[in-house]
Formats: structure tokens, sequence, C-alpha cells
């Protein structure tokens, strides 16, 4: 069932080309000192999560790839004020160095959780890179090591981020009208 906001159209904040670009530079300042796993978060990272993976190996860089369900928005708008996994890590974690990726960095809320699971699991160290940084909205002391944009305060959709479920396809980033 399409959700009411399908029928929404989105106005462009950052194009496709745009997006490359960002993508494009932060895997050539991560293969500086590469990660050798990155943890997407579902399902909002999982555009950005695989560009960054083949912008990476284009850098000469081929980390290991997981995923994880954390959400602290469900399918509203709103933050839930606390993180839900539905879907834990797959991959060892102990001793590695980890990237967890996200679209959006907005409450920190979810971040902040992802980072806990991972520091206390072992990981060697944990870094985190998002396509987006909202820093207005932050409610947990979360902050990027690798941002793609600033986002100004206004909920976005597009390249992975939903409104309600629907947008997540768009090839990028727009304000729903």
């Amino acid at each position: 069932m399409a959700s009411q906001s399908s029928r929404e159209t989105l106005k462009p904040l950052f194009r496709e080309d745009v997006i490359r670009a960002a993508v494009a530079a932060m895997a050539r300042d991560l293969a500086k000192d590469p990660p050798n796993l990155v943890v997407g978060i579902l399902t909002g990272a999982v555009f950005f999560a695989s560009d960054l993976m083949r912008a990476l190996y284009l850098e000469g860089v081929q980390p290991d790839l997981d995923f994880v369900r954390l959400s602290s928005y469900g399918a509203g708008t709103v933050t839930t004020g606390s993180a839900d996994m539905t879907a834990p890590p797959f991959l060892p974690i102990e001793g590695r160095d980890v990237l967890l990726v996200d679209d959006i960095l907005d409450t920190g809320i979810t971040m902040r959780e992802a980072h806990k699971l991972y520091s206390e699991r072992g990981a060697k160290r944990v870094r985190i890179a998002v396509l987006l940084d909202k820093p207005a909205r932050r409610a947990a002391p979360v902050k990027p090591d690798f941002v793609g944009f600033d986002c100004p305060d206004r909920f976005v959709a597009g390249y992975g981020i939903d409104k309600g479920h629907a947008h997540r396809g768009a090839p990028f980033v727009g304000v729903p009208e």
C-alpha cells in the first residue's frame, strides 16, 4: 500500500551529481586511514553505504560490509526518544576498526546506540560517517567524523531517507512539497 506522502514531490536540495562527488571525496579521506568494517544502519543508509563502498573500492580499500537495523523513528516523522534494534550485527566486531554509516544524523539517538553497541562489543575504534549532518536537532552528544553535507533544519527525503516510507528511491535529497 502506497503511503499518503508518496504523492508528494521532492524539491531537490542536494542533486545526484553533488552527492556522488561528496561520497568520492569522503572515500578519498577514508582511504588515508581506512576502516576494516563498514556498518550501514538500515534502512536509510543502504544507498549511501553502497555508494561509499564502491567509492572506497576505487580508492583501493576493501573493508567488510555489514548492516544493523536500528530506528528511533519507525514509520513516523518524530523520534520515539530511543533506538530499537531489530537486526543485530552479523560479522565479528572485536578488534575491528568500525565505520558506522548513516544517511542523516539529526537527533543522534540512533547513532549513539550504534556507537555504544560496537564499543561495548570490543571494536578497536568506532568512527561515524553520515551523508547529512543536522546539528540543530541534536538531542544526544554525537559528533560525526565524516560528513557529506550540513543539512538545514528541514525535513528531507530521498537517497535512502524516507518520509513515512516514501521517497527512499529518489537519487537525490530533497524537501517534500
